[in-house]
């Protein structure tokens, strides 16, 4: 709430990915004292979301208050509505505005750097920086002051991280230690851009996301613990301790920025999922839905009326999967973006399939081949649409693996139920999670057999739905910790301006922080 008889204004720094349990660790620790003194002076909120919100939904779902049906932002390739062509995430479609058009609305001046799967609005009147330095970037960097932009290009040159290391084939360590300086660089270099920015233009509210600590997750998660086995010395390498001195260089930072703040401006640090191990099964799913004759490859049929595999279906098995991964480790992102979008149903025989994949890289996204809404639909809404994705469901609950007879699937969510709104058909219509108890590459159950197959994701980590909120200023309880869920970020930024949350925001403000 803001406080009576000042003008307050909040600095809202977002940590991308970064691990609730490791800032508890090494806070504990005094590796992060930064984050260690604004949890104990602040209030501390455990964020946690159930894992039908996908990674790419994440960062979207916090800047508009609303879900995945609202927004429809779910992965970074999509299907394209009304067609069944894949495309890459386009931030300008996403459903619903940002909170800090909002602020924007009452007479705040915002300035916004890098939050991922956003982009400069023309209609914002503040300053708005997009993929600079971002993780996941769409574009080269924009903003909605080219003044702005041609000076930070002066003054801090390009962001020295580069496109994201191949998650499809092994990495050597000179490629890890290049990643490492990097990272380490860049966290420095946008700290330094955010100094200036600060110090140099107006502002009422400003947010910035450091995305350092997701590529460090991603890299660098297994190194120094036991579980890792490599064919170098990590050690040596100082890669047992990288993804700590990553965390700890963003920590130096966050102080430095802290520093600069004025009794009328609050702190919300924020990370709206973590990591852990990268135990996924999506990879088997496809092989699943084969054998339940529900998804069918191939292409145009020939004379004795056996149908043929498409002639880029068939170039592509020629070359050795240790080739593929090899040769994908040099592609630029574009060039390798828009392979994984031509062989995710170039295959696909439309005419029988009721049931089909799309791109992934932790859940599993299944659509169903729906009447009246793919362009080559066969399966009638209604009844056999609910029975088919009900079929679906218990088939993949059944599966265990054959090691150790467990379940590997933890749930399957019906898009229908969890995610309605007027972007629902953007989405898949099945989202499956997994009980993450090892790696998956097979499964088993009587009605489909043993299915069996490795994870071309070879990165270390994936995702985890627990994240963490920090806030911290005059005026805010100290010492208090909470539970909230990451659809409560907007509409607690707006109840701090005092402004009234809209309608459409899912989430609920956090009282307790301000008094309430």
């Amino acid at each position: 709430m803001a406080r009576s008889g000042m003008s307050p204004r909040m600095l809202v720094i977002g940590l991308d990915a970064a691990d609730p349990s490791l800032i508890e660790k090494w806070s504990a620790d005094g590796v992060l004292p930064t984050l260690k003194r604004l949890r104990s002076e602040g209030y501390w909120v455990k964020l946690r979301h159930t894992g039908e919100f996908t990674s790419s939904s994440i960062w979207p779902s916090i800047y508009t208050g609303a879900h995945l049906g609202k927004h429809g932002f779910y992965h970074t390739t999509q299907i394209v509505p009304g067609t069944k062509e894949l495309g890459l995430l386009k931030p300008e479609r996403c459903g619903q505005s940002p909170f800090w058009r909002d602020l924007d609305k009452s007479g705040r001046h915002s300035i916004v750097v890098d939050v991922p799967f956003s982009y400069p609005r023309a209609d914002l009147n503040g300053i708005q920086i997009s993929d600079w330095g971002s993780y996941e970037r769409f574009s080269e960097p924009r903003s909605t002051s080219r003044e702005v932009l041609t000076e930070i290009d002066r003054r801090f040159g390009r962001y020295p991280v580069g496109q994201e290391m191949s998650r499809n084939a092994p990495v050597g360590k000179r490629e890890l230690q290049r990643r490492r300086t990097q990272l380490l660089a860049g966290a420095a270099l946008k700290g330094n851009l955010i100094k200036w920015l600060m110090s140099s233009r107006p502002w009422d509210f400003f947010m910035v996301v450091f995305g350092e600590t997701h590529a460090a997750g991603h890299s660098f998660w297994n190194f120094g613990s036991n579980n890792h086995h490599d064919s170098f010395d990590s050690k040596a390498l100082n890669l047992t301790t990288t993804l700590r001195d990553i965390y700890r260089a963003v920590d130096g930072e966050i102080s430095k920025l802290v520093e600069m703040l004025d009794e009328r401006t609050s702190v919300l640090v924020l990370s709206g999922h973590g990591m852990r191990p990268n135990y996924a099964g999506w990879h088997l799913i496809p092989e699943v839905l084969s054998r339940l004759g529900f998804l069918v490859t191939g292409s145009k049929t020939s004379g004795n009326g056996i149908r043929a595999p498409e002639r880029s279906q068939q170039l592509r098995s020629l070359l050795p999967l240790n080739w593929r991964r090899s040769l994908s480790r040099y592609l630029p992102n574009r060039l390798r973006d828009y392979l994984t979008i031509h062989w995710a149903t170039s295959g696909i025989d439309w005419a029988q399939t009721r049931a089909f994949c799309l791109p992934t890289e932790r859940l599993g996204f299944i659509r169903i081949n729906l009447k009246g809404r793919e362009p080559n639909g066969i399966v009638e809404p209604g009844l056999e649409y609910q029975n088919l994705c009900d079929q679906i469901c218990e088939t993949l609950k059944q599966l265990v693996h054959p090691r150790t007879g467990r379940p590997i699937v933890g749930e399957v969510f019906y898009t229908d139920h969890v995610f309605p709104g007027p972007q629902r058909d953007c989405l898949p219509d099945l989202i499956v999670d997994w009980r993450h108890e090892g790696e998956i590459d097979e499964a088993c159950s009587r009605q489909v057999g043993t299915v069996k197959a490795s994870s071309p994701d070879l990165r270390y980590a994936s995702h985890s739905p627990e994240g963490f909120a920090v806030l911290y200023g005059r005026g805010i309880r100290r010492g208090y910790a909470s539970t909230g869920h990451i659809l409560d970020v907007a509409p607690t930024v707006l109840t701090y301006f005092g402004l009234q949350p809209p309608s459409y925001m899912d989430g609920q403000a956090w009282a307790n922080p301000f008094g309430l």
